[in-house]
């Protein structure tokens, strides 16, 4: 996602200097050179982070010895656009339902996001008289559903939320009376 950093990590060695000493350097064919902290090791490693515009680039990281001579390698990273929070909505039980307090009552809802599948996402129930009630995966459709039974008796804010893989949430209420 371009609203995410993109960790970019490569192997620098030279033959006649030690890694640490080789000046690195990111860039993508999209966006020039990467700015950022790069952080070098003993053992050749090489690592920084950048944000990236979407599309597909060509990230290429080159090493220069005190020599004045160049390595380089060049991998194709695809970055999308920025991360879209899922949408989510409270099917079932309906705003301001009576419901039973011995009976178990079916929780429904169901859930999308444009930038993953719906079965990738988390769901969690909760209610502001008991707490959590339940977490679930929705179905391939975003289809969530679960059963619960105890409820206090009192008037619920019965609370669906939904995560997705970078933690954006969504989160859609019903006020219902046990």
């Amino acid at each position: 996602y371009s609203d995410v950093l993109t960790p970019l990590l490569g192997t620098v060695s030279d033959a006649e200097d030690d890694s640490v000493s080789l000046r690195v350097r990111w860039s993508s064919d999209l966006d020039g050179t990467l700015d950022g902290e790069i952080t070098q090791n003993d053992a050749g490693s090489v690592s920084a982070h950048s944000l990236l515009s979407p599309g597909e680039h060509a990230i290429t990281l080159q090493a220069e010895d005190s020599h004045g001579k160049t390595g380089s390698d060049t991998v194709i990273v695809s970055v999308g656009p920025p991360n879209t929070p899922p949408s989510c909505a409270v099917l079932s039980p309906a705003e301001g339902a009576s419901v039973s307090g011995v009976d178990p009552v079916l929780l429904q809802g169901e859930a999308a996001d444009p930038d993953q599948f719906a079965h990738e996402l988390l769901a969690g129930w909760s209610s502001s008289l008991d707490g959590t009630l339940a977490t679930a995966v929705p179905s391939t459709a975003g289809d969530i559903s679960t059963m619960v039974s105890g409820l206090s008796v009192g008037i619920h804010i019965i609370s669906l939320t939904v995560t997705d893989e970078l933690g954006a949430m969504c989160t859609d209420t019903v006020a219902v009376q046990v």
